[in-house]
């Protein structure tokens, strides 16, 4: 009888092996260290990406700017409706929708991207709120509210190491004249069975030194081995500058004590209605991605100011910096880059930079983006090529191919070679959030605005596969 069972049950052991080891994104970044470059593309290459057709949409939804998270047979993704919604990867048929509830029963709006852990998926919500829903089911298992202020959103994914949640927590208070700011950005680690706070530690102390502010709109990038995480911060809303203001911070996820800083732009005071002067509006909202040269560990990411840097893992200092273009409000980076560890000597870096020749309408034909791929040994720029608009979703890369959103409407395909488009697809709304690509699908977000909504707003998901 012990052999027959054994039989039967290695097989389907194997095949649930094969399902979860080659069907996946769990999270924003794809990994630890942000890649955002899938190890599980299929059929996507240079070669098929010019076939790249709609084969399901799922639509009705206000706005995504999630990336989508893949497990097995299900996508999951946030709407600006305030769901997090299941649909199955082959057909887009919904699996469940959840409406999600902040404390005082309202509905609110999901625009951070969601994590698959165990049987569990994770997402922040527009009021400050964060969820655990059961992954086949959609139900509830705990929320919690991540902070008291009444203009608190999360807007950073969670990324989830030795039982730690570990989000970063921000507000559009910049978004409102006040003649007194009171907002504190901060970093939370939570217990994935409860919502229990571990530990928090605070950007500013809105004090004689430091002013409100500080939002962490970044996704942390992970560090195993040093047991560290990497993530980047807001401008101060208010005078005085923050010294934690435009920078990129590493913890001990442990603890949540600060083990460096480094701050890439000092004195930004910002906020959208404020009266000049004001600072650059040079955020750090990207996320982090870690790689190495010749050996050193060092993570890179790029800011609002234009400039994409490596720093030393363990000590902040500067190994190099690269100027990719002016920054302005909505400027320089605004979305995070993707890591190919397998291209060049220490791997390429791809990265795109926001030239804004209108800042107040992001969709103005004038406004476009630089795209670079950079050598990631010293920064130098492998190849640029120009995109013919804004862009403020993440970058993703599928064997060899480079897909960009771009805040019109249009998702481009680029060949990592040497830049050169390979398809492009308007989607039918304006774009603020990536894609993801799993088993040569290629799962794009749509729908998108800020400040007013359109008449008609809309939304969803597309899986786009190639036709050959």
């Amino acid at each position: 009888m012990h052999t027959a069972l054994t039989r039967l049950r290695f097989p389907a052991l194997l095949v649930v092996l094969a399902l979860t080891t080659s069907a996946c994104w769990l999270g924003y970044g794809f990994d630890h260290a942000n890649s955002r470059n899938t190890a599980w593309a299929g059929g996507i290459s240079t070669t098929t990406a010019a076939d790249l057709s709609e084969v399901w949409r799922h639509d009705g939804v206000d706005g995504v700017t999630s990336t989508p998270a893949v497990f097995l047979d299900s996508v999951y993704f946030g709407g600006w409706d305030g769901t997090l919604r299941s649909v199955d990867t082959a057909t887009g048929a919904l699996r469940w929708s959840t409406q999600l509830t902040s404390g005082s029963g309202a509905g609110v709006m999901v625009d951070a991207s969601p994590t698959v852990h165990g049987d569990q998926v994770f997402v922040g919500d527009g009021e400050g709120g964060f969820h655990a829903l059961d992954r086949t089911t959609g139900a509830v298992n705990w929320s919690v509210q991540l902070d008291s202020h009444p203009q608190t959103r999360i807007f950073g994914s969670p990324v989830v190491v030795d039982g730690r949640i570990i989000v970063g927590v921000a507000s559009y208070e910049l978004a409102i004249p006040k003649p007194d700011y009171t907002f504190r950005g901060a970093v939370v680690a939570l217990d994935p069975a409860s919502g229990a706070e571990l530990w928090r530690t605070y950007m500013t102390d809105d004090d004689a030194e430091s002013g409100a502010g500080v939002s962490v709109w970044s996704t942390a990038a992970v560090d195993t081995s040093r047991q560290m995480i990497f993530i980047g911060t807001g401008n101060t809303y208010e005078e005085p500058a923050a010294p934690m203001s435009d920078a990129l911070v590493a913890l001990d996820y442990t603890t949540g004590d600060i083990v460096w800083l480094r701050q890439f732009t000092e004195g930004d005071v910002y906020t959208i209605f404020g009266t000049p002067p004001q600072g650059p509006d040079a955020d750090i909202g990207a996320a982090p991605n870690l790689f190495s040269i010749d050996g050193q560990a060092v993570v890179g990411v790029g800011d609002k100011a234009g400039v994409y840097a490596a720093l030393d893992r363990d000590t902040g200092e500067t190994v190099w910096a690269r100027q990719l273009t002016a920054g302005s409000h909505l400027g320089g980076v605004m979305m995070t880059a993707a890591f190919d560890a397998t291209a060049g000597t220490d791997g390429v870096i791809y990265v795109s930079s926001n030239v804004m020749a209108d800042a107040y309408d992001y969709t103005n034909p004038a406004n476009t983006s630089q795209t670079f791929a950079l050598d990631a040994s010293d920064g130098s720029i492998i190849w640029e090529v120009t995109i013919p608009a804004s862009s403020f979703g993440a970058l993703t890369l599928a064997n060899g191919v480079l897909f960009q959103p771009t805040t019109p409407g249009t998702l481009y395909a680029l060949d990592t070679a040497d830049g050169s488009e390979l398809w492009s697809e308007d989607l039918g709304a304006e774009l603020g959030g990536g894609v993801s690509v799993v088993g040569g699908t290629v799962f794009a977000p749509y729908g998108f605005w800020f400040f007013g909504s359109p008449a008609n707003p809309a939304g969803g998901l597309i899986a786009f596969r190639p036709d050959t």
